[in-house]
């Protein structure tokens, strides 16, 4: 993911600021810890285990690693990279992965649609509880490709080739990813036959 830096360097200045004092000399200064009544405030919030203590570290809590990611997004123009997602789209074309119930469940979106090969709809609740019959799958993809289309959303297309035992099944293929609770999520995917099947 992409950072701007010179945002990130306003914000951490500003923080920065609140612990501002003069110095003997006149000139202005400032801890390169944060202030303790906002990590204070933070712990109160329960963002954060409490600060007192020897360590110059704290423990985020899940609720404030959340609010912590929106705070990056909203105010530091960080942008998810398109690259990590050529893995998960592979990933759906390993048996052993495809047949993961946990990392399907992890990586399809709320509101996922497929129109597969047949020209058949299905939905999320369609892929549980998984069962897949063996197969094996042509990768890396061939002609895989990735293109952002927003923030936090991306298109890929390829082509699959895919043996069941003797049979082998080519298509197009599309698929739609978005961005949310920190991860790459398949919003929508769509296979068209490809003429040459076997």
């Amino acid at each position: 993911m992409t950072i701007d830096i010179d945002k990130t360097a306003e914000i951490a200045l500003a923080v920065l600021a609140l612990t501002q004092h003069t110095d003997h000399a006149g000139g202005v200064r400032a801890w390169k810890g944060i202030d303790w009544d906002v990590l204070d405030t933070m712990h109160q919030k329960g963002w954060i285990d409490n600060p007192v203590g020897k360590a110059k570290s704290v423990s985020i809590s899940k609720a404030g690693l959340s609010l912590a990611l929106e705070a990056q997004n909203r105010y530091l123009n960080i942008e998810p990279s398109v690259e990590d997602i050529k893995q998960l789209e592979e990933g759906m074309w390993t048996y052993a992965l495809r047949g993961d119930a946990d990392w399907f469940d992890a990586h399809l979106h709320t509101e996922f649609v497929e129109v597969g090969r047949s020209g058949r709809r299905y939905s999320r609740g369609d892929f549980f509880p998984v069962s897949v019959k063996p197969f094996e799958a042509t990768l890396p993809l061939p002609g895989y490709r990735v293109q952002k289309l927003a923030n936090g959303c991306a298109l890929t297309t390829y082509e699959s080739n895919v043996r069941y035992d003797s049979h082998v099944e080519t298509a197009f293929r599309t698929s739609t990813w978005v961005y949310e609770d920190s991860k790459w999520q398949l919003l929508y995917h769509q296979g068209t036959a490809h003429h040459n099947d076997a």
